[in-house]
């Protein structure tokens, strides 16, 4: 099964929801963003809690609005998985440092953190659904919008930067690069 079968044929079987296509993938891409701004804003803040407990939230919804099949639910807790250890990697190489990190040691992905990527794993098959297939294009978007994500989160103060701007600029570009491609491969073989 092709990676764009797949994502078609596991957002067929959810059109039964009461809204229609465009409004839920408008609704995916607010709430994607309101997901994002709590969890940064809330761990610059101090309150790191605050954004996964939106996050949390705003999963529930979307699981009442677009019904997810297993697959989907199997990418969502896949997604804290790799997040975590995308995220400690990256935080044990120095490129960037948590004031809220796990067990206190700067690298560990913080919960805010891990919440981003489950954030962004119900974007998949929906807001960011247009990607599947199209891998060359994800690792693209994934590059400019991975590396964006992590500077725009130190910008408002969530985490520091370990490197200079234009060196983490190239690292987090080249590691998205990578990743957000197989986040769509991972979700075809989940819905295969």
């Amino acid at each position: 099964m092709s990676l764009s079968s797949a994502s078609s044929s596991s957002l067929a079987g959810r059109r039964s929801s009461s809204l229609s296509h465009t409004p839920r993938i408008l609704l995916n891409a607010l709430a994607v963003n309101v997901g994002w701004f709590a969890c940064v804003l809330g761990a610059a803040g101090g309150v790191p809690w605050v954004g996964p407990a939106v996050v949390a939230g705003l999963v529930a919804i979307h699981g009442l609005i677009n019904r997810p099949d297993a697959g989907e639910w199997k990418l969502l807790g896949t997604m804290a998985f790799l997040g975590f250890g995308v995220d400690s990697a990256l935080g044990a190489a120095g490129v960037f440092q948590y004031s809220s990190g796990l067990a206190g040691t700067g690298w560990l992905a913080p919960l805010w953190l891990i919440a981003l990527w489950v954030n962004l794993g119900t974007a998949v098959n929906h807001c960011l659904g247009w990607l599947a297939g199209k891998p060359w294009l994800a690792a693209n978007l994934g590059a400019l919008g991975g590396a964006g994500a992590y500077v725009g989160g130190s910008r408002l103060g969530a985490m520091e930067l370990g490197y200079s701007l234009p060196a983490a600029l190239l690292v987090l570009a080249a590691v998205w690069a990578v990743v957000f491609p197989a986040i769509y491969r991972l979700n075809a073989r989940l819905h295969g």
